[in-house]
């Protein structure tokens, strides 16, 4: 892998450089899963152009959109090792992370940060360190998960009974759609669009964003606003290339970075809706189900997948209690 991942840097194949480099400068190899143009890859592209401008030009990210240079545990592996320096994506193989997934756990992007951000989730942070290598920089905001099918229209959990849905393999999400009574399929996200159009799967979860840029709306005639699950895009760096960074660098990344977090979460508010306006326009039917029945079928997933032996007993009660 590595050396595709060089070869392709030599050639200049799909990189989006920001700035001109310098001979002495300093690449960050940048994996990520979303398309062009999508709220993290213009978050992607702000980082890239304020590192390299805050730097002059001696630190450079390197972009590699679109699952170009690998999956999720791809690039997270890829990260932990060195062969890149950095990816975003939902999942990094930290169990204390993935299981923020947990459904209807947060109410919205200010209490995910003040719980990642506190006493409950520096140890996860720290421990994200020790384990795999990476450190935890930063979060780029996404819109919730929602659920979308092929055929029938969902209002309440009794409709999901049933339903044969392509679901991330984590345990957090098996166990959210076996809690509702669906059947969880693992279909890798390269093969999805397919599955659905072949009827292999008929239903499938996923932010708007992702449901739009891969023309999901296509292969689905229902789209079902949930909004079970709010993850984000974790940003990790790998840490033995983090420390080799000057003072002066380490400031530089930062400060890019949070312009990055900034630029991704002004486009997501802009581009969602705008995204949803045009595919109802188009025929998409768009369903607003009973939530609250949605929250009482999943209250019990926490306690399936024995959240206090990853998070330590009574993290996510206290989690529950930074609501508004």
């Amino acid at each position: 892998m590595l050396d595709h991942l060089r070869k392709l840097m030599m050639a200049g194949a799909v990189c989006l450089v920001a700035g001109s480099a310098t001979a002495s400068a300093e690449e960050i190899m940048f994996g990520y899963l979303e398309q062009p143009g999508s709220p993290m890859d213009i978050a992607a592209n702000e980082f890239a152009k304020q590192l390299s401008e805050k730097t002059g030009g001696e630190l450079t990210a390197v972009l590699y959109p679109a699952r170009q240079i690998g999956d999720a545990q791809q690039l997270v592996e890829q990260t932990s090792t060195g062969q890149i320096q950095m990816y975003a994506a939902g999942y990094t193989g930290h169990k204390q992370f993935d299981y923020t997934a947990l459904p209807y756990l947060f109410d919205d992007w200010d209490h995910f940060r003040a719980a990642l951000f506190s006493e409950i989730g520096q140890p996860w942070i720290d421990a994200f360190v020790t384990e795999k290598n990476m450190r935890l920089v930063g979060i780029v905001e996404r819109g919730p998960r929602h659920l979308s099918t092929s055929e029938v229209v969902v209002k309440t959990p009794a409709d999901v009974n049933g339903l044969h849905i392509r679901a991330p393999q984590i345990d957090i999400f098996v166990e959210t759609w076996r809690a509702l009574g669906a059947n969880p399929e693992p279909i890798p996200f390269g093969e999805l669009y397919m599955a659905l159009r072949t009827g292999v799967v008929n239903a499938q979860e996923n932010p708007i964003e992702t449901f739009a840029t891969n023309n999901f709306q296509e292969v689905q005639k229902n789209l079902i606003l949930t909004g079970h699950t709010l993850l984000p895009n974790f940003v990790a760096i790998n840490e033995d290339f983090y420390k080799g960074l000057s003072e002066e660098h380490r400031k530089a990344f930062h400060e890019a970075l949070d312009a990055g977090v900034q630029a991704g979460a002004d486009a997501l508010d802009s581009e969602e809706q705008a995204m949803l306006d045009k595919m109802k326009a188009e025929g998409l039917n768009v369903v607003e189900p009973d939530i609250a029945a949605f929250r009482e079928a999943t209250k019990g997933v926490a306690a399936s997948v024995n959240v206090d032996a990853v998070w330590g007993e009574g993290a996510y009660d206290k989690i529950r209690a930074m609501s508004k």
